[in-house]
């Protein structure tokens, strides 16, 4: 009886040092950088400290990752080849963020650039994804001094600026969906400055072609108009507004040949602060919001952009009209934005 009990203390022991081995074996890797450079895909990998045995590779260690490059004629064939260099199998669930950069979105499709994540069976399919000003690398080797891992410090600024409707935050799967042909592609760009990342705006893509950008503006403009935006802060004349309780309806109407589509925001505001002797007013938040989809329903139809669906939809609510008819009409048909907040 002795016997098993000392067998039965030993065994959590002995599967947590077969673990730890398992762990020693594998690449951790906590980020990955997509860039096309000189006509070869330029893959950065953010990875846990461990990595540091492989001595040749580039390194970057000022907390507990390192970043490292390979170059490959693909992203499978420069992990591939960062992989045999490394010597080891490379453990992606606990990936959390892709940043590909612009040069990248210009050069490729958006679908094919991220294929392989997509096909991979050990990718996170909400992992989120971003596009990056520069080179992916200078965002994955950030230091925040906050977080050990630079990615967190990274997702953490997509969750805030999604929560406060500045940031158009979007995973793998709004990609793999997109590619169905369900809605045209958006993701938030980030450029890094002096070692800090910040938002900067929102990439559009038709059919994964790169086709233009949103201001921050323009951005909670798409929010609104997609029903994205829970809560947004907005300052005029030294008065600050809270605009909680979002709702955007969408209608669309039979108008001739075409159809119409018409945006209806509500919400409550409230007064979050006074530096002014300027009287709060609705109006003020109601302009902005107005202004902010306006502007971006200018900029999509300018781009033939179509990531609020309204293809799809208007095909599922008239059934005599395809998805790639309504595509065809979008551009020229007419959109109107109304809001009407209260106290």
């Amino acid at each position: 009886m002795k016997r098993l009990c000392a067998l039965l203390l030993l065994i959590p022991l002995l599967c947590g040092c077969n673990a730890d081995t398992a762990l020693r074996g594998e690449i951790v890797v906590t980020a990955l950088g997509i860039h096309q450079k000189d006509g070869a895909c330029v893959l950065s990998v953010q990875a846990v400290e461990g990595l540091k045995t492989a001595s040749s590779l580039s390194e970057q260690d000022d907390t507990a990752t390192a970043v490292y490059e390979a170059t490959g004629d693909s992203v499978s064939a420069a992990l591939h080849a960062f992989l045999n260099e490394a010597g080891r199998h490379a453990y992606i669930l606990q990936n959390q963020v892709v940043a590909v950069s612009t040069a990248q979105c210009e050069s490729l499709s958006l679908f094919d650039s991220l294929d392989y994540l997509i096909r991979n069976g050990e990718g996170r399919p909400l992992v989120p994804i971003v596009v990056c000003r520069g080179d992916p690398a200078d965002l994955l080797g950030i230091s925040s001094g906050n977080d050990a891992i630079p990615a967190r410090y990274v997702v953490g600024m997509l969750e805030e600026g999604a929560a406060w409707g500045v940031c158009a935050k979007r995973d793998l799967l709004d990609v793999q969906r997109a590619s169905s042909g369900m809605f045209d592609a958006t993701l938030p760009i980030v450029s890094v400055s002096d070692g800090i990342p910040r938002l900067d705006g929102t990439a559009l893509f038709r059919d994964g072609a790169f086709v233009g950008e949103l201001t921050a503006e323009q951005t909670t403009g798409l929010l609104l108009l997609g029903n994205e935006i829970k809560q947004l802060l907005y300052t005029a004349n030294g008065v600050t507004y809270t605009l909680e309780s979002v709702k955007t309806k969408l209608t669309v109407h039979k108008d001739g040949q075409g159809f119409k589509y018409e945006f209806a925001v509500t919400g409550q505001v409230r007064v979050t602060e006074r530096q002014s002797k300027e009287k709060p007013t609705l109006s003020a938040v109601e302009d902005f919001a107005k202004t902010c989809m306006i502007d971006a329903l200018q900029v999509l139809d300018a781009t033939d952009c179509d990531p609020l669906g309204l293809a799809r939809t208007t095909a599922q609510q008239y059934l005599t009209v395809t998805q790639e008819t309504a595509r065809s009409q979008l551009k020229a048909c007419d959109k109107t934005v109304s809001v009407t907040f209260k106290f």
